[in-house]
């Protein structure tokens, strides 16, 4: 793992009010992670947060189905 999954999820769950690599990097470091493991994620979490892809549609049986 290049981070330690809990705190991704902490900082998922309770991200900075004011999103940016910063404020996720800080809160990184704040949880403990190091310096080269912010540097690697920091930028990728910051940018899933800006801009979240949704999930796709899920296909029922009935869609299924029809096709």
């Amino acid at each position: 793992n290049l981070l330690t999954p809990d705190y991704l999820r902490r900082v998922a769950w309770r991200p900075p009010s004011d999103i940016t690599e910063e404020t996720v990097a800080a809160e990184l470091s704040t949880l403990g992670a190091r310096q080269w493991q912010i540097g690697l994620v920091a930028p990728l979490i910051t940018g899933a947060f800006l801009n979240p892809h949704p999930l796709p549609a899920k296909e029922t049986k009935a869609t299924a189905a029809s096709e």
